[in-house]
């Protein structure tokens, strides 16, 4: 081909390609934007049998977080649960990080909309009323590294259904599974004294 049939040819092409292009509007339509922000804090403090080792999250949807490193407090009484007189009855899921070893006395006592719990490898103990008069709280699954449950850790948990309890654990202590009404699995490994 010429070089000027070929500069015709490639002007033709472009116009024909130019002339079938829609125009842009003349005004922008605004689409909405989404974020997908995690939930405000909306409450916070120590939790830890050294201070700060252990900290805890409660967010606006509902989701307490204990994280850290260790034992979490010894309460003396439930009313020393930092979350307690204003968020029990608030807190719908609990997540407990890697790092901490226990879950205290009464931790978690009365939580009343609470209906899912997550549980680290790391912890080993579960204290006396640690889950008790958790009316919405269906099934739980402690991890393989829990040795001890206390007293009354989930007495009148009403909608508990389901417990796997590991392998080693080695003490479930007494009224432990009492009043849980809709509780119709558990079964008991062979490494309980």
């Amino acid at each position: 081909m010429k070089p000027k049939k070929f500069l015709a040819f490639v002007t033709a092409a472009t116009m024909i390609t130019a002339n079938s292009i829609s125009p842009m509007p003349d005004k922008f339509v605004n689409l909405p934007v989404f974020n997908a922000n995690a939930a405000d804090i909306v409450a916070s403090g120590e939790c830890g049998a050294e201070g700060n080792n252990v900290i805890w999250q409660l967010d606006s949807e509902g989701t307490l977080t204990v994280s850290g490193t260790g034992e979490m407090k010894p309460w003396e009484t439930i009313t020393d649960i930092p979350w307690y007189a204003d968020y029990a009855t608030s807190i719908n899921k609990i997540i407990i990080e890697n790092g901490v070893t226990n879950i205290s006395f009464g931790s978690f006592y009365g939580c009343k909309s609470l209906t899912s719990v997550k549980i680290p490898d790391s912890v080993t103990d579960i204290g006396v009323s640690a889950f008790a008069g958790c009316i919405k709280l269906t099934s739980i699954e402690l991890p393989k590294s829990i040795e001890n449950i206390g007293n009354s850790a989930f007495e009148n948990c009403g909608s508990l259904s389901s417990v796997i309890l590991p392998d080693g654990i080695k003490e479930i202590g007494e009224k432990t599974f009492m009043n849980c009404k809709s509780l119709t699995d558990v079964s008991f490994p062979e490494s309980i004294s």
